[in-house]
Protein backbone atom coordinates (compact mmCIF):
# COMPACT_ATOMS: atom_id res chain seq x y z
CA UNK A 1 0.00 0.00 0.00
CA UNK A 2 1.61 3.36 -1.05
CA UNK A 3 1.60 6.41 1.05
CA UNK A 4 -1.46 8.27 -0.36
CA UNK A 5 -3.70 5.52 -0.25
CA UNK A 6 -2.63 4.51 3.57
CA UNK A 7 -3.30 8.10 3.86
CA UNK A 8 -6.21 8.26 2.69
CA UNK A 9 -7.32 5.20 4.69
CA UNK A 10 -6.03 6.64 7.94
CA UNK A 11 -8.41 9.96 7.40
CA UNK A 12 -11.33 7.87 6.65
CA UNK A 13 -11.03 5.63 9.96
CA UNK A 14 -10.52 8.74 12.15
CA UNK A 15 -13.07 10.45 10.25
CA UNK A 16 -16.17 11.55 12.83
CA UNK A 17 -13.96 10.25 16.28
CA UNK A 18 -12.63 12.96 18.68
CA UNK A 19 -8.91 12.35 17.43
CA UNK A 20 -8.39 10.30 20.66
CA UNK A 21 -8.28 6.16 20.20
CA UNK A 22 -11.82 5.44 20.09
CA UNK A 23 -12.76 3.48 16.77
CA UNK A 24 -15.38 5.69 14.71
CA UNK A 25 -18.70 4.51 14.83
CA UNK A 26 -19.03 2.87 11.07
CA UNK A 27 -15.70 1.13 11.50
CA UNK A 28 -16.95 -0.35 15.12
CA UNK A 29 -20.39 -0.95 13.77
CA UNK A 30 -18.97 -3.11 10.52
CA UNK A 31 -16.97 -4.90 13.05
CA UNK A 32 -19.89 -5.74 15.17
CA UNK A 33 -21.23 -7.20 12.17
CA UNK A 34 -19.03 -9.07 10.85
CA UNK A 35 -18.79 -10.78 13.84
CA UNK A 36 -21.99 -11.65 14.42
CA UNK A 37 -22.17 -12.80 10.91
CA UNK A 38 -19.47 -14.73 11.82
CA UNK A 39 -21.24 -16.38 14.49
CA UNK A 40 -24.13 -17.24 12.60
CA UNK A 41 -22.36 -19.29 9.78
CA UNK A 42 -20.26 -20.92 13.08
CA UNK A 43 -23.63 -22.08 14.45
CA UNK A 44 -25.38 -23.02 11.45
CA UNK A 45 -22.78 -25.34 10.24
CA UNK A 46 -22.35 -26.83 13.87
CA UNK A 47 -25.83 -27.29 13.58
CA UNK A 48 -26.12 -28.97 9.64
CA UNK A 49 -22.67 -31.20 11.61
CA UNK A 50 -25.12 -32.41 14.19
CA UNK A 51 -28.36 -33.23 11.96
CA UNK A 52 -25.35 -35.37 9.92
CA UNK A 53 -24.01 -36.99 12.62
CA UNK A 54 -27.57 -37.95 14.36
CA UNK A 55 -28.62 -39.46 11.16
Amino acid sequence: MGEATRSGWQEEVVQGTDGGEQASNWLWWSLVELAGRHEVGYLQHCHRYGLDEAA
